[in-house]
């Protein structure tokens, strides 16, 4: 059985999130020892670390220098490409993480990552509206906010004035309209949807597609509701 240097692990990886509090380490590595991995390390199909940055350190810490393959679990469908997503999704389980920690990490992934809100919702695993909840409670400082962003679409998109809201794609130097302004995009989407539904009521719907009309509706409520509390706030 192959034997793989934990320092070239930790090397190779990517951490999405900070490392653990001395005090939650230092009881990380009471628990571990020096025994093998119960459960495994995270690497994509290409070798990068994605999850298990707290163990390997705490192993390292303990006295351990290698580990063997059966303490590595090979994601096939994570690669370079794609990693940071895999290393949010696959973090997220194991940290329970406050509101402000989260609001933290996703303005990091902003920021760093230059993800909009529906990219990193869909890594924690969420609705787009709750990572516009905590995107509230940290506002953007100064030089925080990227001018553009990176869809789930691949496609580059403008920020716009709305923190982490994307706006149409990038096109040069065109300026873009803040989205919710009247004659932005969000604003004369949203008050066509109002203006269809007092009109021509969905009516009767098949149970499945009832069921995420009525999902999506409270979604836009939701971010309707985050949306006006950020605005009172500024």
């Amino acid at each position: 059985m192959a034997a793989h240097r934990i320092t070239d692990l930790l090397d190779k990886g990517v951490q999405p999130f900070p490392d653990l509090h001395p005090d939650d380490f230092e009881a990380l590595r009471k628990t571990l020892g020096k025994h093998p991995l119960a459960d495994p390390v995270s690497v994509t199909s290409d070798g990068w670390l994605i999850d298990g940055h707290q163990r390997l350190k705490a192993l390292l810490a303990n006295g351990r220098r290698t580990i063997a393959d059966d303490e590595i679990r090979i994601v096939e469908a994570a690669k370079a490409a794609n990693m940071w997503d895999y290393a949010v999704q696959l973090n997220v389980q194991r940290r329970h993480l406050t509101v402000e920690e989260k609001a933290d990490a996703a303005r990091k992934l902003q920021r760093e990552r230059k993800w909009t809100q529906g990219r990193i919702a869909k890594a924690f695993g969420v609705s787009r509206p709750a990572v516009t909840q905590w995107l509230a409670k940290v506002p953007a400082q100064d030089g925080s906010q990227p001018d553009q962003v990176t869809g789930l679409d691949g496609r580059v998109y403008d920020t716009g004035a709305v923190s982490g809201r994307p706006g149409r794609p990038a096109s040069g130097s065109r300026p873009q309209r803040p989205p919710w302004h009247p004659d932005g995009y969000a604003f004369k989407t949203v008050r066509k949807a109002l203006t269809l539904l007092q009109s021509e009521p969905y009516g009767a719907l098949p149970p499945l597609q009832e069921a995420k009309f009525a999902q999506l509706l409270d979604d836009v409520i939701e971010a309707a509701e985050a949306l006006r509390n950020q605005v009172s706030e500024d």
